[in-house]
């Protein structure tokens, strides 16, 4: 989640900065109303401007800085990486009563070489999830691990499943209150 960029110029020059703020940064799932976030929380994004905190100012999805630049000016941006649960718009009958997990932009799936069956998995809805470093087939990532009911779940990122081997694959997840 955090982005740095330095300036490089022969000579100050004024112009106005714009980097954009992806949406899932701003609680957006998606254009629309398909998905949305269960909880929407609190986004810290943060900005420093040559490591001094500066306001973020966001317009049309841009963070937007102007000013004039010299060689060597840096910006930092930090996009909180948060685990969110995601639903979809109750006009979808299949996925009614069920959510989804993202952790930063990518979605999040189980799959069978880490967890076993899981056709019949049921999620509380207060679960709580680990980030751990994590390897999918000699691809370094980042999983989702948590426990709940004697059951501990592993999720990895959506792209790097049927990797190993046949098997089970679920992002969508029944949940239990």
């Amino acid at each position: 989640g955090m982005v740095k960029l330095e300036v490089e110029t022969e000579k100050p020059v004024e112009y106005t900065l714009k980097i954009r703020v992806p949406g899932w940064a701003r609680n957006i799932v998606a254009p629309g109303n398909l998905y949305q976030y269960l909880h929407i929380g609190e986004q810290q994004i943060n900005m420093r401007l040559n490591g001094e905190a500066i306001p973020l100012n966001l317009v049309d999805g841009y963070a937007v800085i102007q000013r004039k630049w010299e060689s060597g000016d840096w910006l930092e941006l930090n996009l909180p990486m948060l685990v969110k649960q995601v639903i979809t718009n109750p006009m979808v009958e299949e996925n009614r009563n069920k959510v989804a997990f993202e952790y930063g932009p990518l979605v999040y799936c189980a799959e069978q070489a880490d967890n076993g069956d899981i056709s019949e998995l049921m999620i509380p809805a207060d679960v709580n999830f680990s980030v751990c470093d994590y390897n999918v087939s000699d691809e370094a990532t980042k999983a989702l691990v948590a426990s709940f009911n004697e059951t501990k779940l592993t999720l990895i990122p959506y792209y790097t499943w049927s990797n190993r081997g046949e098997g089970q694959m679920k992002v969508w997840f029944q949940q239990k209150n």
